[in-house]
C-alpha cells in the first residue's frame, strides 16, 4: 500500500501551488480534490463538499499568454464547472491553439472539465493524493 497525503489547498501564490500540484500529479496514481462548503453550485455548476478526480494537469501557451489548468471529473459523472475554460466558455474560442494542446473533446454533461489554478484555489479545500 502507498503512502496517503491529504493537502489542503493554499490559497497563497498560484504558480507555486500549481508547480506542488503537477509534480505530485506526475508521481501519483490518483489525486482527488474536494470543494469547499461556500461553493454556490447556481452559480459555478460545483457541488459543495464533494470530490473531484484531477485527471490532467497543464501548462499551456496561447498567444503571448500561458494559462494552467486543471482538468477534472465530477465523480458523479455529470454537473460540470460553469466559469472560464468550462465546455462551453469563450476562452476555447479565443485560444483555439490550447485546446489542441490539452487535446479538449467537449460533451454536454459529462462531467469532466478545465479550470485555471486561479479558481481551483477559489472553490476547492483539499487534496488528496498517492
Amino acid at each position: 500500500a502507498g503512502e496517503k497525503a491529504r493537502e489542503f489547498v493554499n490559497a497563497g501564490n498560484g504558480a507555486i501551488f500549481f508547480k506542488w500540484i503537477l509534480k505530485r500529479f506526475n508521481n501519483a496514481k490518483v489525486m482527488v480534490c474536494a470543494t469547499k462548503q461556500s461553493v454556490s453550485r447556481k452559480k459555478t455548476g460545483l457541488i459543495p463538499v464533494h470530490g473531484y478526480c484531477i485527471t490532467g494537469v497543464f501548462e499551456v501557451f496561447g498567444d503571448a499568454d500561458v494559462f494552467q489548468l486543471l482538468c477534472l471529473r465530477n465523480t458523479w459523472g455529470k454537473t460540470e464547472w460553469l466559469g472560464d475554460w468550462s465546455d462551453h466558455s469563450p476562452k476555447w474560442e479565443e485560444y483555439p491553439e490550447i485546446s489542441k494542446q490539452v487535446g479538449l473533446n467537449p460533451v454536454d454533461d459529462d462531467g469532466i472539465f478545465y479550470m485555471v489554478i486561479q479558481d481551483f484555489i477559489k472553490h476547492f479545500a483539499v487534496i488528496w493524493h498517492n
